[in-house]
């Protein structure tokens, strides 16, 4: 009997393989040859499951969000301290091992198409919301009031952003130590400046901040 092929399965096996070349090369190893010699499979068949490189690149971006929001879950569920459930959906997108270096690569080589192009552009959007989300929610299990958590992740995220960056840009100067202390030291001086629930927030964030 022929094989059966499970073309979700492939196509996330490329996807993967994309995910890799990136986090070693940067996106400029992004290739066809490249990604199929990765994932052991000829040109041929990549190109029946992707089109193009940008195709390519979707997916592994789709492969990253889905990965950072199983690996968030997993440490959600066996976490109950408010503040380190802050940490949590704030570090598993940031770059701290070799893994998610690779993910910030991908994120950022993929927010460089959407310019221009709407159906890629409500894609990144639908995904950095759902972060912004589940950043809001836990900022409210810490003590933050509905009105103002919203805006304070959004303040977490755009300096996670901008760290991120230099991390990409400079990693000999702005190490992922650097970051993970930085980044620590910015969640704490949110939550203990926004206005509701100060004290509450404050006792959590000095007993709680993850070391």
């Amino acid at each position: 009997m022929p094989k059966v092929v499970d073309h979700d399965e492939r196509r996330t096996e490329l996807a993967r393989a994309a995910l890799r070349v990136v986090g070693r090369g940067g996106i400029q190893a992004l290739t066809t040859r490249g990604v199929a010699a990765e994932a052991g499979w000829s040109t041929g068949v990549l190109a029946h499951y992707y089109d193009s490189r940008d195709q390519l690149l979707l997916a592994a971006f789709k492969l990253v969000a889905r990965d950072a929001a199983v690996r968030m879950r997993a440490r959600l569920s066996r976490e109950r301290d408010p503040v380190r459930r802050v940490w949590i959906v704030l570090s598993e997108g940031a770059p701290l091992d070799t893994q998610r270096v690779a993910e910030a690569r991908v994120w950022f080589a993929f927010l460089g198409l959407v310019a221009g192009d709407a159906a890629l552009a409500a894609e990144a959007e639908a995904r950095y919301e759902g972060w912004l989300d589940l950043v809001a929610e836990r900022l409210v299990e810490a003590g933050l009031t509905r009105r103002e958590a919203p805006a304070a992740g959004r303040r977490l995220l755009a300096f996670l952003d901008g760290l991120t960056l230099q991390m990409l840009m400079a990693p000999e100067s702005f190490s992922s130590h650097q970051l993970d202390r930085e980044l620590r030291r910015y969640m704490k001086s949110v939550l203990e400046s926004s206005s509701g629930e100060t004290a509450l927030v404050e006792s959590r964030a000095s007993a709680s901040m993850p070391r």
